[in-house]
C-alpha cells in the first residue's frame, strides 16, 4: 500500500476511534485537500481536513470535524492530521482507563 494511502486508512481509522461514538451507524470518514491558493512568498498551500459524512434519510450532509494548514505538500498535512488524530485517540484511551 502506498505511503499516503495507508497514513489516510490510519487517519480515518483513527478518526472513527476517537469521533464514532458521537455519531450514527452507516457514518463514513474521510481525509480531503483544499487548496489555499498560491501566496507568492509561500507558494502553493493546503489544508488537510477530516470531515464526517452523516446519512440522514435519503440525503448525506457533511461536516468538518479537524483541519491542518501545510503550506509545502499535501502529504506533509496528512502527517500533521494523523499526529493531531493519535494524540486525541491518546487522550481519550488514558480518560477511560483512569474511570
Amino acid at each position: 500500500m502506498p505511503e499516503k494511502q495507508l497514513i489516510r486508512y490510519r487517519s480515518t481509522a483513527h478518526a472513527r476511534a476517537v469521533y464514532g461514538e458521537s455519531y450514527p451507524q452507516g457514518t463514513v470518514f474521510d481525509v480531503v485537500h483544499s487548496n489555499r491558493g498560491i501566496n507568492r512568498v509561500e507558494g502553493l498551500s493546503y489544508n488537510t481536513n477530516l470531515v464526517v459524512y452523516i446519512p440522514q434519510d435519503s440525503l448525506v450532509s457533511w461536516k468538518g470535524l479537524q483541519s491542518c494548514f501545510s503550506k509545502v505538500t499535501a502529504a506533509d498535512g496528512l502527517n500533521a492530521l494523523l499526529e493531531i488524530l493519535q494524540l486525541s485517540l491518546h487522550d481519550r484511551i488514558s480518560k477511560s482507563l483512569c474511570q
